[in-house]
């Protein structure tokens, strides 16, 4: 079996068994992402309770695999987040501090500082709350994220607002507008400080400013609460116009929220239908998958069937090719042997011409003896040619590049430079005279040259077209072609052969 067909066949075991391995189950580390996704369904619908036990069941693979610290930190920050939705705020600090002990960067430990500090506050723990949001602002600082530093200033004005600290909790709003990229929306933290300031019965002026501000920050959405505080300074101002026009887009605002949540109930109606859109699909692959392994077997036993037969027929190939080697040189050897018994039976009728002349003509005896003596030497002369022949293939085939090209033939590879130098060198050694005759230039017509020289060293012709990157067909019309060319008669490319090896 040849090297190629080896490696094809383990190639296509390899094949089945990828294709069969398609079909396997579900791995821990896919089973807890599906854990993952199903509790993210579960929190967008609300699902509290579900969402968590999906987290838990997640969590518990994810404790096999320690390298999978960042999906971890995803699973428990998702975890802490349904607690605290849920309101259940107790168990949702030991998820957010388990969340922080595994945080690695500056915005993760913003991220799990900040939501701690959201638990304390709703659990009115001031000192623990500021505490844990001003780590939050100081690692948002670190990352040097301009938006979420501004976020986390924001968080911790209301943080100060809500334990009732006006003073520290306007000098983080205004603070957070400063923080906040150019191009990003400002309504949220313009509102802030303007209520702060409305709060704290600072001036009209100021407070209006501000709401104006958020008011005209066409992302901002909850401009409605703007409008309403801009209708109250308005009405104080003695401006009812203005308030009148500022309750009225306050009341449209609200008429948009009814709505608004109408749009809500339909998202979550398209998102079930997408999950169970998700889940046919997957059903589906499941299917793909089973036809594709028994595709891949039925493909794997189709290119054994193949394999098997094209060595079938390169035997039979190799077996003709054989026989008609065996073919040409019987026949050969019988032309030489016939050549030789037709002499003979010349000389043995000669020498019964001569018995019978007797002493009678002496002069004609000798002219018969002479050519007798001339037809053994010419029959001495073409038995030394067929044993020399025989010597010179002997030699030919015992050579080390005649080995070598064998087994590049079977390897499938072309001929190289320094092997046709060394078939040239052979040739020259065993057939002295063979290059000088062959009228083939190898400048002008260097496969030619190669076909002749290839053929006088006894290969076949399957191996020549390996050698010479051509298939057998294309080296037997070209023997035809290059014979006529040499001859200039038509012939076959048996005829070459036999010209290329009686000549030199």
């Amino acid at each position: 079996m040849r090297p190629t067909q080896l490696y094809l066949y383990i190639l296509l075991l390899l094949s089945l068994c990828l294709c069969a391995s398609c079909g396997g189950e579900q791995t821990d580390l896919q089973r807890a992402h599906a854990l993952f996704e199903q509790a993210e369904a579960d929190e967008a619908q609300h699902a509290h309770d579900a969402a968590i036990s999906h987290l838990h069941e997640c969590r518990a693979i994810l404790q096999e695999h320690s390298e999978e610290r960042d999906f971890m930190r995803t699973v428990l920050s998702l975890l802490g987040d349904a607690y605290f939705e849920q309101k259940n705020y107790a168990a949702s600090l030991p998820v957010y501090r388990d969340f922080l002990s595994l945080c690695e960067t500056d915005r993760e430990k913003s991220i799990a500082c900040h939501d701690i500090s959201s638990y304390y506050v709703m659990t009115e723990q001031p000192d623990s709350a500021l505490y844990y949001a001003h780590r939050s602002l100081n690692h948002a600082l670190i990352d040097a994220d301009s938006l979420k530093t501004a976020y986390r200033l924001h968080s911790l004005a209301l943080a100060h607002h809500v334990f009732h600290q006006p003073d520290s909790a306007l000098l983080y709003a205004h603070r957070a507008i400063d923080y906040v990229p150019q191009g990003q929306p400002r309504g949220t933290y313009y509102y802030a400080v303007g209520s702060l300031l409305y709060e704290a019965d600072a001036p009209a002026d100021s407070v209006s400013h501000y709401m104006a501000l958020a008011a005209a920050d066409t992302t901002y959405e909850g401009r409605f609460n703007t409008y309403y505080i801009l209708s109250e300074l308005a009405e104080e101002q003695g401006d009812y116009p203005a308030a009148l026009d500022h309750l009225y887009t306050y009341t449209d605002h609200l008429d948009s929220l009814y709505t608004a949540e109408r749009g809500v109930d339909v998202q979550r109606l398209i998102y079930e239908y997408q999950t169970q859109l998700q889940v046919a699909h997957e059903r589906e692959r499941s299917q793909r998958q089973l036809w594709f392994t028994a595709l891949g077997a039925l493909l794997v036993v189709a290119a054994l069937i193949i394999l098997w037969l094209n060595t079938r027929r390169r035997k039979a190939e190799l077996t003709l090719e054989v026989s008609n080697l065996q073919r040409e040189r019987e026949e050969q050897y019988r032309q030489s042997a016939a050549y030789i018994a037709d002499n003979e039976r010349q000389i043995e009728r000669l020498k019964a011409q001569l018995s019978d002349l007797g002493s009678e003509n002496t002069e004609l005896r000798h002219q018969l003896e002479r050519r007798v003596e001339k037809i053994e030497a010419e029959n001495h002369l073409a038995q030394l040619i067929i044993t020399d022949r025989e010597a010179q293939q002997v030699q030919v085939k015992g050579s080390a590049i005649y080995d070598e090209l064998i087994e590049a033939a079977a390897a499938d590879k072309s001929l190289r430079a320094e092997q046709a130098q060394q078939v040239e060198s052979l040739l020259d050694a065993v057939y002295p005279d063979f290059r000088r005759i062959l009228s083939v230039n190898p400048s002008e017509s260097p496969f030619e040259y190669q076909l002749s020289l290839l053929t006088k060293l006894g290969l076949r012709a399957a191996d020549i077209a390996v050698l010479t990157s051509h298939t057998p067909s294309g080296i037997s019309r070209a023997k035809e072609r290059l014979f006529a060319k040499l001859t200039g008669k038509p012939g076959k490319a048996v005829d070459f052969d036999s010209y290329i090896k009686k000549l030199g």
